[in-house]
């Protein structure tokens, strides 16, 4: 999660983070730290926006255009994020 953090914190972009989880109270932590640099949304696990967008892997990251369609999708962060 820290090269994720790091990444939202350097893009112009909208960041939206989803804690996938079974349970709220699991998700506080990370809700806590994602809050800081993204819209966080918690849901269980195969909810809407991972259906959505046909997630099947933790992290995904998807970068969508000013058009509203993804433009990369990229299981791992950009590699210009270190470590």
């Amino acid at each position: 999660m820290p090269r994720f953090i790091d990444h939202a914190r350097r893009t112009p972009a909208a960041v939206l983070a989803v804690v996938v989880t079974d349970s709220d109270k699991e998700a506080v932590a990370d809700v806590e730290r994602l809050a800081e640099v993204a819209r966080v949304v918690v849901e269980a696990p195969h909810a809407a926006i991972q259906s959505a967008f046909r997630v099947t892997g933790y992290p995904t990251v998807f970068e969508i255009g000013a058009d509203g369609r993804v433009t990369d999708n990229d299981p791992v962060l950009p590699a210009t994020v270190g470590a």
